[in-house]
């Protein structure tokens, strides 16, 4: 602009410029913004550009009104400094947020971070950020992205992750394990606790499932779990099935699997199965286990009933021959034949205590046994009841292992031990070898239990081994070699390794068996070290008593017509007036009305109706000093077992020689009532 000398303008020069375009460009990116705005205030979700400075420095210079959802402050907190974000960010979480933007900033990657804040007086959020960075002119970079609250997803997964653990726990205590199969791609998925179940380790395996499954299959149940594979894509109908699968170490399981759901597609075919398989070995060998007990129990019943009422005959048998040879001179020539059946019936009697020692209730004559002793006693009674073929050997420990056990029924066990290795080895040459030693019992060994089915007590025991280089025992053959005359060589063996499960029974010790067909067999026997306090003292030899029963009573109460004319020839035979009942309750009742006229009861243990305890019992409220003679096929140690404080004068087990019963009779009769 050009003055006069007045000042005032002479000529005034300018420039005019259209900026309508402008204007309208402005207006719109107005508008666009008020726009965005209103859009951004109804999203959660914060939607921002972030940026550092040259200097390091961080500031917001856009950021949506999800700002304060995500951080608890409005954009322009944020404007010029980050503190107000950096301030609210988990602690444990700030450092790695930190190095997931620097690593951004260097490579000029995406970031992408999962974080949690805390917003004073609100709980714990979990935010999703996602960014791409920028460089500006100035050196800065900058990040356009978005934060979104996820703490209900996390949740979520937490709770998924959680149900997902609990499900693994139900699977591995129930030992089941889910699958699902693609029949169309023949691809099988399937649950961590399916490795464990077909023997693997996930962590090492890398095969193809289905392969695994198809292989571990037991050569014997492939058809039926084809045919069930088949029910499912034929009739659409899964059909629950058990088989047995053979791990990688070779041993044998036993599983239930069975198809719980079958997708179809669109023509109605089967496309998808899912399902469980459970490994039901334990309860499959508990079921086994239970059944072969219930079976020993039955047998072990049964030959205890049997050889109770063998005894009876037995006891009449052999009382009555005696009775015979006192009536008849030296020079009869039936003495012979007489003396011939008393000793037929004597190994009679053997049987019977075999018949008792597998039932368990064996009569066990305890005393202090050095086992190697023992061996060594019988080695030429072992040497001679083995194949010429076979050779014996002896490994012994020393020291000498020391038990508390019946000697004859232990004989027995090592006897047949030796013979059933014999047996094995048949006219091959091989070697049987017996072991000593002492081990020691944890709370949860229970191998030596298989059998017997009767936990041991832990601690200290003695192991006596027989082991040899013989066929060895099929599988089949082991749920039965326990059975009585059971065997694989010929009939009439007898009683055998049946009465040697007894004796171990008896005892409360244990056994365990390893055996392979053509490999041979290995037999461990283990009994407790057991206190020295219940060795029964050995009794000196009493001074035999004349029995005279002149002018005495005794009542007999027994239900068996044998041993009651046993028993009264036995007493007539020595004057004694005998009266008697085969009814316990019939017996009871005469005692009541004549006991001051009677000596002596001999009561039998079981009789019908009533039982010789509580027979007893009630003779003893009848009369409390009444002497009574409790004879029994059992033990006197299980018989007086059921007993409580008052018990009976004496006791006999059957069979009994008359001699026997006579001084048994004299000793209670010559008592002080």
């Amino acid at each position: 602009m050009k003055k006069d000398a007045n000042g005032k303008p002479l000529i005034v020069a300018g420039l005019v410029l259209n900026i309508t375009e402008r204007k309208h460009t402005e207006e719109k990116i107005r508008e666009k913004d008020i726009q965005f705005r209103k859009l951004s205030a109804n999203v959660s979700d914060l939607i921002f550009q972030f940026t550092r400075r040259p200097d390091g420095t961080y500031y917001v210079p856009i950021a949506t009104e999800g700002i304060k959802n995500i951080f608890g402050c409005s954009p322009e907190d944020v404007l010029e400094d980050f503190t107000p974000i950096g301030r609210v960010i988990y602690p444990e979480d700030a450092e790695r947020v930190i190095s997931d933007i620097e690593y951004s900033a260097k490579h000029l990657t995406f970031f992408t971070c999962e974080f949690r804040v805390q917003i004073p007086g609100k709980p714990i959020q979990w935010i999703y950020s996602r960014s791409t960075p920028e460089i500006l002119p100035d050196g800065s970079i900058t990040w356009y992205g978005f934060n979104a609250d996820i703490t209900e997803r996390k949740l979520a997964e937490s709770v998924l992750q959680e149900s997902e653990k609990k499900l693994k726990k139900a699977q591995h205590f129930a030992s089941m394990g889910s699958w699902t199969w693609n029949i169309k791609t023949n691809q099988l998925d399937w649950s961590d606790e399916m490795f464990h179940i077909f023997g693997l380790e996930k962590e090492t395996f890398s095969g193809v499932l289905q392969d695994v499954i198809t292989k571990a299959i037991h050569p014997e149940d492939r058809s039926k779990v084809d045919e069930s594979n088949l029910s499912v894509i034929k009739d659409k109908k899964p059909i629950p099935l058990e088989y047995r699968i053979i791990w990688p170490d070779q041993s044998i399981h036993t599983v239930w699997a069975e198809a719980g759901e079958v997708l179809f597609d669109e023509n109605n075919n089967p496309s998808f199965i899912s399902g469980t398989v459970q490994d039901i070995t334990e309860r499959k060998n508990s079921e086994q286990a239970l059944r072969n007990a219930q079976k020993l129990e039955s047998i072990g019943t049964l030959a205890g009933g049997i050889a109770h009422d063998f005894n009876n005959l037995l006891n009449a048998i052999m009382g009555q021959s005696s009775l015979a040879l006192k009536k008849l001179s030296e020079e009869n020539p039936a003495v012979s034949n007489i003396t011939k059946a008393i000793k037929a019936s004597e190994r009679a009697a053997d049987l019977t205590k075999q018949l008792l020692a597998y039932s368990g209730r064996g009569k066990c004559l305890m005393e202090r046994i050095d086992l190697n002793l023992l061996v060594r006693e019988n080695i030429g009674i072992l040497e001679v009841s083995v194949s010429k073929n076979a050779e014996l050997r002896y490994e012994l420990s020393t020291p000498s292992p020391c038990i508390i056990a019946d000697s004859g029924q232990i004989q027995q066990v090592i006897m047949n031990l030796i013979i059933n290795a014999s047996d094995a080895m048949g006219t091959n040459p091989g070697v049987i070898t017996i072991r000593t030693n002492s081990i020691e019992l944890s709370h949860d060994d229970s191998k030596y239990s298989e059998y017997t089915h009767n936990p041991l007590t832990p601690g200290s025991y003695v192991l006596l081994q027989v082991s040899d280089t013989g066929s060895g025992i099929s599988r089949e053959t082991l749920t039965r070699i326990f059975d009585p005359f059971f065997t694989t060589k010929f009939t009439g063996r007898g009683l055998g390794l049946s009465a040697v499960l007894g004796i171990i029974k008896g005892h409360k010790g244990g056994l365990r068996i390893e055996s392979e067909v053509g490999r041979g067999t290995m037999f461990e026997v283990v009994l407790p070290l057991i206190n020295t306090s219940q060795v029964s003292n050995v009794l000196e030899k009493k001074k035999s008593l004349v029995l005279e029963g002149e002018g005495k009573t005794i009542l007999i109460i027994d239900d068996d017509p044998f041993v009651f004319q046993l028993l009264e020839d036995i007493f007539t035979e020595y004057h004694f007036t005998v009266i008697g009942s085969s009814d316990p309750i019939h017996g009871i009742e005469y005692y009541r009305r004549e006991y001051q006229n009677i000596s002596m009861v001999v009561l039998d243990y079981s009789m019908p109706h009533m039982n010789g305890k509580d027979a007893f019992e009630k003779l003893i409220q009848i009369n409390k000093n009444v002497k009574v003679l409790l004879c029994s096929g059992y033990t006197e140690e299980e018989t007086l077992l059921t007993f409580e404080k008052d018990r009976p004068a004496g006791f006999l087990q059957k069979p009994h020689k008359s001699e026997a019963l006579v001084q048994r009779v004299a000793e209670i009769v010559s008592k002080e009532s």
